[in-house]
């Protein structure tokens, strides 16, 4: 994790601008054309959202401001961030579930499916995340 020099910070003015709101939250929405990824998972008998996610993880690790978490005035900018999802469970409900990002794809795909298993014997919806927040929902 490193700590942000905000006096020397080029996005200083859109920190000082956005930390004032209530609610300092942005959203995006766009078209993303995923036909060739689709391809090849299936030929692969790979899971579309192990994939999917994968990709936005890789991303997401990419962009530096991706990984920028604000604390009062403190900006940090963590080595890597990391995935919650829902899961779907029995009863029509769904469980959290974290999933540790590594650019590896083997590795990031058991990281998945043994998260996903885990996430599945859950009864109860319940927090699992301490209070880091190095991850992106």
């Amino acid at each position: 994790m490193n700590i942000i020099d905000l006096a020397t910070w080029p996005r200083k003015s859109q920190f000082e601008y956005f930390k004032q709101l209530s609610e300092p939250h942005f959203s995006i929405t766009t078209s993303v054309n995923v036909s060739d990824l689709v391809r090849w998972r299936k030929s692969e008998e790979i899971s579309l959202f192990n994939t999917t996610l994968h990709c936005i993880m890789t991303a997401a690790n990419a962009v530096p401001e991706f990984r920028f978490r604000f604390h009062k005035d403190t900006a940090i900018e963590h080595e890597v961030v990391h995935a919650s999802a829902t899961v779907p469970i029995d009863g029509n409900r769904f469980a959290f579930c974290s999933i540790e990002y590594v650019p590896e794809w083997e590795a990031f795909n058991a990281n998945c499916v043994d998260a996903l298993d885990k996430a599945k014997m859950q009864t109860e919806l319940r927090e699992h995340i301490d209070n880091s927040d190095d991850w992106i929902f």
